[in-house]
């Protein structure tokens, strides 16, 4: 697969990772964006990155949500 193809293996792993993942910083629910690029938790409004299909849960490499959740500027 060349590189900025879609994985659906990918977008079912992360699916089946957001069923025990949390938001490292409250512990609430996380979201996978439409294009699987990153993790986004609506009550910190923080977009946990997604590299190479694997979730960055960390809090200083998150990036603020702005906006409605932030997906008009995916």
């Amino acid at each position: 697969m060349s590189e900025g193809e879609d994985d659906p293996l990918d977008k079912d792993i992360l699916s089946t990772l957001l069923e025990i993942l949390c938001c490292p910083r409250c512990e609430g629910d996380l979201s996978l964006t439409s294009d699987a690029s990153g993790l986004d938790c609506v009550q910190c409004r923080l977009r946990y990155p997604v590299e190479d299909g694997i979730p960055i849960m960390l809090v200083e490499r998150a990036l603020p949500l702005i906006g409605n959740l932030a997906e008009k500027g995916e």
